[in-house]
């Protein structure tokens, strides 16, 4: 297969709720013949720390539809104008995370809620990666 690596794009954005601080974050794509695997980094002051990440996205013919994988998850995405829409809700011991990731050519606007169980603290973040 035919495979590019792709500039990595990069975004500064800010927690705002329960914890406060800037977020800083880097992705990296690689496009194959049949999916486009990414990985990234967000870094976060004011103590959430860091988070890595990395999947692929590929378009299912037999379900018609574009998908995003990150390890055992598959998470269903949409056509939406000239991009991608992928929305993202996971619960666990710890709380609810909600995410929308938005793709399309010339950005990518990634939008985050969580809120943790224990507490029922909320903290959200929006962040819109530019090429570097």
């Amino acid at each position: 297969p035919v495979t590019r690596a792709c500039m990595p794009w990069c975004c500064t954005g800010a927690l705002t709720g329960a914890e406060t601080g800037t977020v800083t974050c880097r992705m990296t794509f690689k496009l194959s013949s049949s999916k486009l695997s990414y990985s990234g980094r967000c870094s976060y002051t004011g103590g959430a720390g860091s988070q890595s990440f990395n999947g692929t996205i590929s378009y299912n013919d037999a379900k018609k539809r574009y998908e995003a994988k990150s390890g055992s998850k598959t998470f269903a995405g949409s056509a939406s104008g000239d991009g991608i829409v992928f929305n993202m809700n996971q619960s666990d011991m710890r709380g609810t995370f909600n995410s929308t990731l938005a793709l399309n050519g010339s950005s990518i606007r990634f939008d985050v809620s969580a809120t943790e169980k224990s507490s029922g603290d909320s903290t959200t973040s929006s962040v819109t990666f530019a090429r570097s």
